[in-house]
């Protein structure tokens, strides 16, 4: 059997400005901050933590360079695939899901997701077992901001 979930979240919020070596610093921190509130979520409800495992985070990552190179929220990808065609391609799942966000920090997006009834069910998932989470930052009309892709999987 075959789910797929998919979500998005819009966060409106400026973010600092990044030079390129800081920037990579800022992301790895910021997708790390992600996984981390995502499982204290799972975990204050008695659900397991997620593993966060490479596959995943290299699609996470393309797909978040993609949406802050082009200042938007969309699941499907660069060459117009849908989300889990292109999560498939990095590894063999039962289920995929995904959401995405822009926002100023971990904390944030994650309060975000877990504020919407959709966004929580996803991040929620007791059936998921891995994620990969990307993060670039990028412009949102004048201000600059993080865009984050947060996959997820059952193997």
């Amino acid at each position: 059997m075959r789910r797929v979930l998919c979500l998005f979240c819009t966060v409106f919020a400026a973010g600092p400005a990044f030079s390129s070596p800081v920037a990579e610093a800022a992301e790895a921190s910021f997708e790390q901050g992600v996984v981390m509130r995502i499982n204290q979520a799972r975990k204050a409800r008695g659900l397991r933590a997620l593993r966060p495992v490479r596959p995943l985070r290299l699609a996470a990552v393309r797909h978040a360079r993609f949406l802050a190179r082009h200042g938007v929220l969309q699941h499907a990808s660069a060459d117009g695939s849908s989300f889990d065609r292109r999560i498939r391609r990095h590894l063999t799942a039962l289920a995929v899901g995904e959401t995405v966000a822009r926002g100023p920090s971990p904390r944030w997006v994650v309060r975000a997701w877990l504020g919407s009834a959709h966004h929580r069910a996803l991040l929620l998932e007791p059936s998921f077992r891995i994620v990969g989470v990307g993060v670039r930052a990028g412009g949102f009309g004048p201000a600059r901001t993080m865009y984050v892709t947060a996959d997820f999987a059952r193997p």
